[in-house]
């Protein structure tokens, strides 16, 4: 979808409206992770007609094959540390660096790593990981 009406902008009105865009994507991604969250939660995959949430995430709502595991990993990590939702609306997280650090975060751990990881990429975090994990 292009709005040829976009070319009529200056730079700064253009570059302000991607930024607005893009803010009103990860607060849409934040809320579909904890829609998700809550529906894991309440099984309801199963009353959708899915045997699991991997089934539902990818059929039921057409995510793709490669994304729905790290989202569901991003949504069970959220919903026990509810900090995510957050940091995943405001940009410091991504959903790809939430699911590599939910294998590693606990009650006691979680507020450290979440704030190491910070606006850090995917690599990034891959590298940090093992210094702050045993």
């Amino acid at each position: 979808m292009h709005d040829v009406r976009l070319s009529r902008l200056s730079d700064d009105e253009l570059g302000h409206l991607a930024q607005d865009a893009a803010a009103k994507d990860r607060a849409a991604m934040a809320l579909l992770i904890a829609h998700m969250a809550e529906l894991d939660a309440r099984q309801l995959y199963l009353q959708a007609g899915y045997p699991t949430m991997l089934d539902y995430c990818r059929d039921g709502l057409g995510m793709d094959w490669e994304e729905a595991p790290q989202r569901i990993d991003t949504a069970r990590a959220a919903r026990q540390f509810p900090a995510i939702f957050e940091m995943l609306a405001d940009g410091r997280l991504n959903p790809d660096t939430v699911a590599l650090l939910a294998p590693h975060l606990t009650e006691a751990n979680a507020a450290e790593l979440l704030a190491a990881a910070a606006h850090m990429t995917e690599s990034q975090t891959m590298e940090m990981l093992p210094d702050r994990t045993p």
